[in-house]
């Protein structure tokens, strides 16, 4: 499949992903949406908190601030209002199903019809919880394969997690001649700001070789100097193209794009 193409693929999911949250997004009725997360039938709760927030909690998916008058639910996904429930009500009214967190998340999640939707909505519902310095884990899924589009049946449109969560997460495709690595050590992490982009196209050098050329470079060595070096003493044969290249690929895998 031509880059072209996969650019059109990302496009198209993305857009399409935009379009949902903005209708999920849209004003519901607080009626309906008490009813269906929290099971409340009364319509004409007072939904005033009042005073100071007198202790914080989290409740599965949501962030529960209590008040003497009751207690406000918001979702960790930060994607809509909160919801509050008067103190009679929050011990006979629990989120009906906490682990889910609000509309938004349920609905991402239930239309979601292909693997690589249900990690999208995944990933999405996380997305304001994630941070620079914690991992992400998709337990016993890291590595497996997603369909980067459901309406895309060759097989050459399949792409690694990784791919998938940078792609998605960043809007933008993986650019030719890179591939999305990671920046930890731990093997089953998907957080979006460990990932990196790395060449893909590497020389075939020995790696003692390729680190004296980085250090080298890094003392302010030229690359015809560089050569010489390794000529004389190392009793290596390189051209002053391929120490460039040496040097430049170890440039961009330190600048890793983010």
């Amino acid at each position: 499949m031509s880059t072209r193409a996969n650019h059109a693929l990302i496009c198209v999911s993305c857009a399409r992903i935009m379009r949902q949250e903005q209708e999920n997004q849209s004003d519901l009725d607080k009626t309906t949406l008490l009813t269906r997360l929290f099971g409340v039938l009364d319509p004409s709760l007072d939904t005033t908190p009042q005073g100071l927030v007198v202790r914080t909690k989290i409740q599965g998916f949501w962030r529960v601030s209590e008040y003497r008058n009751g207690s406000s639910f918001t979702c960790l996904c930060g994607r809509s209002e909160p919801f509050f429930l008067p103190s009679d009500h929050v011990k006979r009214h629990p989120p009906r199903d906490a682990s889910a967190g609000c509309h938004v998340c349920q609905n991402a999640l239930h239309s979601a019809t292909t693997k690589a939707e249900r990690l999208a909505a995944w990933l999405d519902s996380r997305r304001s919880l994630i941070n620079r310095e914690d991992h992400l884990e998709l337990p016993d899924d890291c590595g497996q394969l997603y369909i980067k589009d459901p309406q895309e049946s060759n097989s050459c449109a399949i792409i690694r997690t990784r791919h998938f969560v940078y792609t998605h997460f960043y809007r933008k495709p993986v650019p030719p001649g890179f591939c999305v690595t990671s920046t930890c050590r731990n093997s089953l992490c998907l957080n979006p700001h460990h990932l990196c982009l790395s060449p893909t196209r590497r020389s075939k050098l020995d790696t003692r070789i390729r680190t004296l050329i980085e250090k080298l470079s890094s003392l302010g060595m030229s690359p015809r100097t560089i050569q010489l070096f390794l000529q004389e003493e190392h009793s290596v044969e390189l051209s002053v193209r391929s120490v460039q290249r040496t040097v430049k690929e170890a440039k961009e895998l330190k600048n890793c794009v983010f």
